[in-house]
């Protein structure tokens, strides 16, 4: 049985569950910790992961991102959370940004030693821990200065969805920058004469 549906059957007997708190619907809310630990378990389940529609938001990110926003009200109202609680997405940027890494390595000559520590770099700091970062300080001045009403608790931004439009963001200028750089990069080496 599911955790979910096990936490839903147990809000009705009326016991509660570490992790879950109650919301003004019927079903029960997640909260941050769960949240995460949820996040970060599905990372390493692949079959857990739904590739498919983390395609569809790369795609209709570059062509149409008014779409993929409005699939986030969308999921605001289904699921009562801003942010994805599918990491098929974190994961797919990684991998072109390896892909895009591995390029850029090729194209300046590096070695594979020097590669893998380029591959590192952009993942880890350059991706990961700088959106960490921002997400975080974007989070708590969100909350602390544009809340409409900063007492109440019922309107707080959730981290999660920080990270989420840093996810976006960065998939659009990765996909420019590294993408359109490397395929004009040997251009500009051979005709300047660098």
């Amino acid at each position: 049985m599911s955790t979910i549906s096990y936490a839903a059957s147990a809000s009705v007997i009326g016991s509660s569950i570490q992790g879950y708190r109650k919301s003004d619907k019927s079903s029960p809310v997640l909260s941050s910790a769960a949240r995460l630990h949820k996040y970060l378990r599905r990372i390493f389940r692949k079959n857990q992961m739904d590739f498919e529609f983390a395609m569809w938001q790369a795609v209709y990110l570059l062509v149409n991102p008014q779409q993929v926003y409005r699939n986030f009200a969308y999921r605001k109202q289904t699921k009562n959370q801003y942010a994805r609680d599918d990491p098929a997405f974190l994961v797919l940027i990684s991998i072109i940004l390896t892909f895009t890494a591995v390029c850029f390595g090729i194209v300046m000559g590096l070695g594979m030693k020097d590669i893998l520590e380029l591959i590192l770099w952009v993942i880890i700091v350059d991706f990961i821990i700088s959106g960490v970062l921002i997400a975080s300080a974007m989070f708590y001045f969100c909350n602390k200065y544009l809340r409409l009403q900063p007492k109440s608790h019922g309107n707080e931004l959730e981290w999660a969805y920080c990270f989420d439009v840093h996810l976006n963001a960065t998939f659009s200028v990765f996909t420019i920058l590294h993408l359109a750089q490397e395929g004009t990069q040997e251009l500009f080496n051979t005709s300047v004469g660098f």
